[in-house]
Order: C-alpha cells, then structure tokens, then sequence
C-alpha cells in the first residue's frame, strides 16, 4: 500500500520516509539506541523497503568516518537529507513527481518509488549486484578462466544450505553431483598473494569482508562432477531475507 499520494510536497516525503527509515534502524538495532555499520549492512538483505535503507546508513557511517552512531542522531540527518534534496528535485509546483522523483540522489530514489507503493527489488537481487561490482575484474580459475556474476535465488527460512536443499532450490538434476562446503577455505586460497598475485588477492579479501558484513553461512558450491567438462561454482550466503545471494561462475575441466 502506497505511504504518500502521488505528488507529495517535499516536506510530505522528508516526514514519510524519515517514519519508515526511524522504525527499520531502531529494529535493525540491538538495543534501539545505536545502529552498527555491520547491522546497516546487513539491511541490504532484508523484504520490502527495510532492504533499501542500507545505503543511507552506510553512506552516513561513511561521511562522518565512524562503525556506529546514535539512531537519533542519524535520523534527523536522514530526514534533512531527504528534505534537501526533495526541494531540488521538485518541479515548480513543489511537488515530487515520478518524473521529478528521477532526480533525487541514488539512495532516495528507490524510496520514493517504494513509498509510492511500487514494487521493491528483493534484497538478495540488490545485494549480489553489489557483490558483482566489487568482484569486477577477478576471474574464477580453472582450466579457463570466467568473470564472476551476480547471483540470487530465494531459499526455504531455517534451512540448512547444503547438497540437498541447493540442488532443490536451484531445481538440479539427480544425476548431477552438488557439493557444499565453507566458503573460508575458498577465500583462503584466493587471499593468498602466492596463488593470486597482490591484487586479487586484496580484492577477494574485499570481496569476503562485504559477505561476512552482509550475510550469514557461507558457502563455496560446485555442481558437476569431475565427468563434466564444464561446471557451475557458486560463492554464496543466506541473506536477512532467507534468501540466497552471492556470486557464480564457471569452472572447466578436461
């Protein structure tokens, strides 16, 4: 259901989205006094508009260099920076249209639509195109090398992530071998400057930090046995959702 009507003041919108992002902080929050970078973090992962709140804290933590803030604090800001750029990108009428909604700041404008009742890309989806961005430029080396590439799917709550439920959720065949284990000795073999060079490895170091902050359980996945040339190998973890998010690629042996 929509929270604003279809042109709001910005005024209507700063207060609308300052309600939502106050109740969605002091919930991600322990103690509902102070909100963590990790517990930000972890929002990306979450159902509904909750998920898209992640930048704002984050971003926030960010500017003012700090792993923690007082929720207060960080509300009023959001609500001035919500206000700010609400007048900025509102049309001469001081209203925010969908139109004039497109220029409004990257980590409001996914609010807005939301706010207005449109629907909000699942948290895992948002969360492994984040994870695709920082992996950019590694490779997944076998006897070839391929890109990483976002991946998501949606996972039964409260299951275990292992051969059977993976190959359930990903709808594998019996025929094909599915082997799971922790994604940590994956990434200790990938942060080894010996194996990898400096580079790589301080990307997959990177790359590891972003999944532990945002995701629990994870898994390193292979599917396809040493019978098939090629293969599918997945770097993945549950997300606040339930959901699975993470990264795959392809892997080839002959």
């Amino acid at each position: 259901m929509a929270r604003i009507n279809a042109a709001p003041t910005p005024e209507k919108f700063a207060e609308t989205w300052t309600r939502a992002y106050a109740a969605t902080v002091r919930g991600a929050s322990t103690d509902g006094e102070r909100i963590t970078r990790s517990q930000g973090e972890r929002l990306i992962g979450g159902t509904g508009i909750q998920s898209l709140f992640a930048d704002n804290v984050v971003g926030y933590l960010d500017s003012v260099d700090q792993n923690s803030v007082a929720i207060d604090k960080l509300v009023a800001a959001g609500y001035s920076h919500a206000l700010e750029a609400g007048k900025a990108a509102a049309g001469p009428n001081n209203v925010l249209s969908i139109r004039e909604a497109q220029s409004l700041p990257t980590n409001l404008r996914d609010d807005f639509l939301a706010l207005r009742g449109q629907p909000v890309p699942r948290g895992a989806e948002k969360l492994a195109a984040r994870l695709e961005q920082i992996a950019s430029g590694l490779m997944y080396s076998s006897e070839s090398d391929y890109p990483y590439t976002k991946f998501s799917t949606r996972f039964p709550k409260g299951e275990e992530i292992n051969a059977t439920t993976f190959r359930k959720a990903l709808d594998i065949p019996e025929n094909v071998e599915v082997r799971v284990r922790s994604a940590a000795s994956f990434f200790s073999e990938h942060k080894d400057p010996e194996q990898v060079g400096d580079n790589d490895a301080m990307a997959y170091a990177a790359l590891e930090k972003a999944m532990k902050a945002t995701m629990t359980s994870l898994k390193f996945v292979m599917v396809g046995g040493e019978d098939q040339v090629e293969g599918q190998v997945y770097v993945v973890g549950r997300t606040q959702s339930g959901d699975l998010a993470g990264l795959s690629s392809t892997r080839i042996w002959t």
